[in-house]
């Protein structure tokens, strides 16, 4: 038996491998992480293009996993009960006192973490920067954005809450609890609201919104390195549609997503 459980690990080691050579030299995991900062360094825009890849991020999240094995002995019987805990600093914290912690640390950090103060209250400065950094701050102090999504799912039954409204709730109790669908669908109707656009313009609008959805953020770089926008002819194209409009109307959709 423990025989062919490694041989079936082995195995399974060696597709998820595979997996990954497509996206990086040899499949090696290892190697990419220990080379990443110096890869952003030196190659930052095809580094980013790789990293923001829709498929390669669910990679990350979906790859082949062994399944958990249970051994149960005839003559014993257990009683398990599973209970959601949340790792911070050495302890562990149960779902409403790990974002108890989290609406503390908000609060206390406005000054200390730009991205916060942002959301909180300078909404035209919201960019790729001050979410990238966001969120390392945010997972430097134990409190990933998949742990704040899963304590607000358990806690407030709200699927998939955005990173935007994890932070805005967290400082006000009143604050509503938005998926990233939703606040995109919100910021983008609020901008064609605001505008007359084209037909050509609303298909465009339709393209940065699909990116809206998965990334919270947009910055006109990400017109010549992101799928939706490449297929469709990058930056130039996307300039040539909206005109002097399209530096303003990135900067109309950030605000109006951090708002």
């Amino acid at each position: 038996m423990k025989y062919n459980i490694q041989k079936a690990l082995q195995y399974l080691n060696l597709i998820t491998r595979e997996l990954f050579v497509k996206y990086i030299p040899d499949g090696d995991m290892k190697a990419y992480v220990d080379t990443l900062k110096e890869n952003i360094d030196k190659n930052f825009t095809q580094t980013m293009k790789r990293l923001r890849d829709k498929n390669f991020q669910d990679l990350l999240e979906n790859y082949p996993r062994p399944k958990k094995v249970f051994f149960k002995g005839y003559d014993i019987v257990d009683t398990v009960e599973d209970e959601v805990m949340f790792r911070k600093g050495g302890d562990y914290q149960k779902p409403g006192d790990y974002l108890k912690l989290f609406e503390e640390f908000v609060k206390h950090n406005p000054e200390q973490i730009e991205a916060i103060e942002i959301l909180l209250s300078k909404p035209k400065n919201w960019n790729t920067s001050a979410l990238d950094d966001l969120r390392d701050k945010l997972r430097k102090n134990d409190f990933s954005e998949k742990d704040l999504q899963k304590g607000h799912e358990l806690v407030f039954k709200k699927s998939l809450a955005d990173i935007i409204s994890i932070i805005k709730h967290a400082a006000d109790i009143e604050a509503p609890i938005l998926t990233a669908h939703e606040r995109v669908e919100q910021a983008v109707l609020k901008i064609a609201q605001a505008h007359e656009f084209s037909g050509e313009q609303m298909t465009w609008l339709a393209y940065i919104k699909e990116h809206l959805i998965e990334n919270l953020v947009i910055d006109e770089t990400d017109f010549d390195i992101m799928p939706v926008f490449e297929r469709h002819g990058g930056l130039g194209r996307a300039k040539l549609i909206f005109g002097n409009e399209f530096t303003p109307l990135i900067h109309e959709l950030n605000e109006a997503l951090a708002a």
